[in-house]
């Protein structure tokens, strides 16, 4: 039976981060034999509730690189553009033909400052 109030999202993290994080879940769940399984919104949602304020602030305030979105906005366009090779990407980028694109899509201000 599907619950009409579940909304499904993704969260980007690194491979070696989502690799840990996926060794972790396996040795959590392998220790709990009998017990129900414990899933990667139990512990997160668990986390975010015990988290002190400090830490939140903390996370906030960390600033994504232009490198990490760049590799993140790319892979978006290539999803919807297919794949393109290394030299077309950085042709895109000087002439200005991605800049409503970045707009659109990404998670960090281009603005100058």
């Amino acid at each position: 039976m599907k619950n009409e109030n579940t909304v499904k999202a993704t969260i980007s993290v690194k491979p070696e981060v989502k690799e840990k994080f996926t060794e972790h879940m396996v040795k959590i769940n392998n220790d709990r034999h009998s017990k129900g399984k414990i899933t990667a919104s139990d512990w997160l949602i668990f986390i975010m509730d015990n988290m002190p304020e400090s830490l939140r602030d903390g996370i906030k305030s960390h600033k994504m690189t232009i490198l990490d979105e760049q590799l993140r906005a790319r892979s978006i366009y290539e999803k919807e553009h297919g794949q393109i090779d290394d030299e077309k990407w950085e042709i895109l980028k000087i002439s200005g033909g991605l800049k409503t694109y970045f707009k659109k899509h990404s998670s960090i201000s281009l603005e100058a400052h």
